[in-house]
């Protein structure tokens, strides 16, 4: 049984990657379906170059707490994520996620009232929160973000603000990239990995 289980993960892991687009990767939202985009959790609109989500209470309940995300299914070990972001004043918290083959591999948290930037260790490794100056989420507003790979370290750029960050764990290879938030409504353009 647990062997059917491990291969079935292994199958759905290569399935994933097999959906992978290559870099560079823009996504100008001039339309419902891109490749390797997926909108979830929530009643998302693509429109004029814009993809635009109000949180469902219910499916917010349904996912365990988790809101509305649009994953991006991309390999890639150095590399810059950029995009556009623009919350309103309901939004309590947006979540920029790397994830790996193994899980977790890097994320930044913005709310109203703050913002950290963390890597997630792998074991032996040293603790993940590695900046915790960063600025608060504003509201009605576009904010211009980037995150630079390289390596153990990156550079993350929010708005005006500059930070490098390094940590080991940074290094590994790259699958996925989330855009996520929880309550209210948030707005993505102009997202490209390069």
């Amino acid at each position: 049984m647990i062997q059917k289980l491990s291969l079935l993960a292994i199958a759905s892991l290569l399935a994933l990657s097999g959906n992978a687009a290559e870099l560079p990767y823009a996504d100008s939202f001039t339309g419902e379906t891109q490749e390797s985009r997926r909108l979830t959790r929530g009643p998302w609109i693509v429109k004029d170059g814009t993809a635009t989500c109000t949180q469902d209470d219910a499916l917010y309940k349904k996912f365990k707490d988790h809101g509305p995300v649009i994953w991006y299914d991309l390999n890639f070990t150095d590399s810059t994520v950029s995009y556009s972001m623009k919350a309103d004043e309901a939004v309590k918290n947006f979540v920029f996620t790397i994830n790996g083959g193994e899980g977790h591999v890097f994320r930044f948290v913005s709310s109203p009232a703050r913002t950290f930037v963390k890597a997630f260790p792998r074991e032996g490794e040293p603790d993940g929160i590695l900046d915790r100056k960063a600025p608060p989420l504003k509201a009605d507003e576009w904010i211009d973000v980037s995150v630079t790979f390289n390596g153990e370290s990156a550079i993350v750029k929010i708005g005006d603000y500059e930070t490098t960050v390094t940590h080991p764990a940074i290094a590994q290879k790259k699958t996925t990239i989330g855009l996520g938030f929880s309550f209210g409504t948030m707005s993505f353009k102009d997202v490209a990995v390069k």
